[in-house]
C-alpha cells in the first residue's frame, strides 16, 4: 500500500521525473526513471471486468492542493452503476457513482476486496465518474513500453534561466 509518509518524507520525492510515454487515448502515462528512489512496492492491477452492478468500490485521490506540501489522500466511495463499452475506442469503463473531486482524475478505483480494478478519469456533473478498466490500463501500459504511444508536448517545453515563474492559462482551440 502507498504510505503518504514515503513520499513527503523524502523531499520532493516526484518532481523531477519525465513522462517516458503516454497513450492519449487512455489518457494514460508512464512516469520515470524510478531507479534509486525509496519507492512502495507497486500495486498490482486487476482486470476489473468481474464488477457487476451493486457492487462497492473505492476511488482515492491526491488532489495535489497548492497551499501544502503534504501528499494527503481522500476516499470517495460508492457502487458500480454499469460497465460501459466504448466501441470507437475499444476500451472498457467501470461507472461508478463515487464522485471525483477537483484534482483527483487519474486515481485508483479499488473494489471491496482492495484490489486495483480501473483508473479514474472522467466524471459528469457529480452524478457518475467512469474509470478505464485494468485490462485496458494495461493494454495501454503495454503500447507505451513498445514504443507505441502517441506524441506529447512538455509545456513548457524548456526555462530559459533568470525567465520568471512559468505558471499561467494555456488555451488550445
Amino acid at each position: 500500500p502507498f504510505d503518504s509518509a514515503d513520499a513527503t518524507s523524502a523531499g520532493h520525492l516526484y518532481d523531477d521525473l519525465s513522462v517516458l510515454g503516454m497513450d492519449a487515448g487512455a489518457d494514460s502515462a508512464i512516469l520515470g526513471p524510478l531507479v534509486g528512489r525509496n519507492l512502495p512496492e507497486p500495486l498490482s492491477i486487476g482486470d476489473g471486468t468481474g464488477l457487476e452492478r451493486g457492487d462497492d468500490v473505492f476511488l482515492v485521490g491526491f488532489p495535489g492542493e497548492s497551499n501544502t506540501d503534504e501528499l494527503e489522500a481522500t476516499i470517495a466511495s460508492g457502487i458500480v452503476s454499469r460497465l460501459r463499452e466504448v466501441k470507437e475506442f475499444d476500451q472498457s469503463y467501470i461507472q461508478t457513482d463515487a464522485s471525483i473531486g477537483g484534482g483527483q482524475s487519474g486515481g485508483p478505483l479499488f473494489d471491496a476486496a482492495a484490489n486495483l480494478v480501473g483508473i479514474s478519469g472522467l466524471s459528469f456533473a457529480e452524478e457518475f465518474a467512469l474509470a478505464l478498466t485494468g485490462r485496458d490500463v494495461k493494454t495501454a501500459m503495454q503500447r507505451i513500453v513498445k514504443g507505441d504511444g502517441d506524441e506529447y508536448l512538455s509545456v513548457p517545453a524548456a526555462v530559459p534561466s533568470g525567465s520568471g515563474p512559468t505558471s499561467g492559462t494555456l488555451k488550445i482551440y
